[in-house]
């Protein structure tokens, strides 16, 4: 955790404080306060960098099963190209549900990026947007994002034991990807794949990432497609965003 981040928590701990009535040395250090998360989060880390294929396997398994309750595909694929053909019969297969035409909108991202989805789309006639920081109208890649077939992302980690996508929100990686196109597809490598929610915030705090950037401005937890079962208790998929959604993890990358 870099200074300005630890100086922004001792800030708002000090308000805290004020507000209670409390002298400002009355608190312990911060340091101190969180002291065993972080001997335990320590112990977590160096679990998942020690993680066997073994062990990885064992985390596919359950996340594929915890997946299917929520009605969430998991989908082990050997190879990025493999990957590619698989989302491309997608878009093939699938009807759209906004619009006459298929299309897809997709994250900037070193894996996205190597996936070739423009090229590999482009003999269907499907087109693949990205977002653009210099687009002379912003809320073009939103038209076009309501209006898609399918939104193509990565993730940050993937928590098997909730069959959960973890997603920090970045620049060219919005979260209206995952959110607005009828099909959400996560693509990710199963080194991303972690057992737990403990293993998680482990990462977010003290992870190798952790140094380097701290939390975005959001991150996002998203377990299968949207459902609801408000009107008469029936179950009902895609109410408040994609009706369906598919992880490939890539065994081989």
């Amino acid at each position: 955790m870099n200074p300005e981040h630890i100086s922004n928590q001792s800030t708002f701990l000090r308000k805290i404080r004020t507000a209670l009535g409390q002298p400002a040395a009355h608190g312990r250090n911060f340091h101190d306060l969180f002291s065993g998360a972080r001997i335990e989060s320590s112990v977590l880390l160096n679990r998942i960098k020690s993680r066997s294929a073994v062990d990885r396997k064992l985390l596919l398994d359950r996340l594929i099963h915890e997946g299917s309750p929520l009605n969430l595909k998991v989908v082990s694929v050997p190879t990025v190209a493999d990957t590619a053909q698989a989302i491309a019969e997608l878009a093939r297969d699938r009807s759209p549900e906004w619009s006459d035409a298929r299309s897809l909108v997709a994250w900037r991202h070193p894996l996205i990026d190597s996936l070739n989805l423009s090229e590999r789309l482009k003999s269907q006639g499907i087109p693949v947007y990205v977002p653009d920081p210099d687009l002379a109208d912003p809320g073009l890649f939103r038209l076009r994002a309501q209006t898609a077939l399918i939104g193509v992302t990565s993730a940050d980690y993937c928590i098997a034991e909730s069959a959960s996508l973890v997603l920090k929100t970045r620049s060219g990686q919005p979260r209206m990807v995952s959110l607005l196109p009828s099909i959400h597809v996560a693509v990710i490598t199963e080194d991303r794949m972690i057992e737990s929610l403990k293993e998680c915030y482990a990462l977010v705090n003290w992870g190798p990432d952790a140094e380097k950037e701290g939390l975005t401005c959001c991150m996002t937890l998203i377990s299968g497609p949207s459902k609801t079962a408000d009107i008469e208790a029936v179950m009902v998929h895609g109410a408040h965003g994609p009706r369906e959604m598919i992880i490939y993890v890539i065994s081989g990358a």
